[in-house]
């Protein structure tokens, strides 16, 4: 029969144990001490550094690249221009400056903004949480974004809510 209050290991210690000793320890399983509390992670110069010439590397590539045939010297010429105490005269048409501003540009501002806020939700979620794992997958959140979204397909035409409605229903 169990004693109440004693672990099974103090029971088949003290039955097969010499009178007086103790049982011995289970490090593995006990708790004795809270863990240390975490620290942020500092980054050092040269991960900066590192970082800064990837992202204007990406940059660069995204800028030179396209459908439109653009030469890649013309295309850096039109960007540099643009700098102030530079003075290049760049050798691209109107339709290129166009081009380079209105459709390769907004494309590879918008692609930092969004890789900034996905990297602000993502460390929101493992700071909230204080779990390095945590993301909108484990959590549940994708899937009930995934239930809003088709929810929104199937009777948005019933309901005459629109294509509109099919983001904010995945939101909600």
């Amino acid at each position: 029969m169990a004693e109440a209050g004693v672990s099974g290991v103090s029971r088949v210690w003290r039955r097969h144990g010499r009178a007086g000793d103790t049982p011995p320890s289970l490090e593995l399983f006990q708790v004795d001490r809270a863990p240390a509390p975490l620290d942020p992670t500092r980054l050092g110069a040269g991960q900066v550094v590192l970082g800064v010439a990837f992202v204007l590397a990406a940059a660069t590539a995204a800028l030179l690249t396209g459908p439109a045939g653009l030469p890649a010297g013309g295309v850096l010429e039109e960007v540099l221009s643009k700098l102030p105490l530079v003075h290049l005269h760049p050798g691209l048409s109107q339709t290129g400056a166009v081009v380079v501003w209105q459709l390769r540009m907004p494309r590879i501002v918008l692609g930092g903004i969004v890789g900034a806020m996905l990297a602000l939700a993502g460390a929101s979620y493992q700071g909230v949480f204080t779990n390095a794992l945590a993301d909108p997958y484990l959590l549940g959140i994708a899937s009930g974004a995934g239930l809003g979204a088709t929810l929104a397909v199937i009777d948005g035409p019933r309901l005459h809510l629109g294509t509109d409605a099919v983001p904010i229903a995945a939101f909600l």
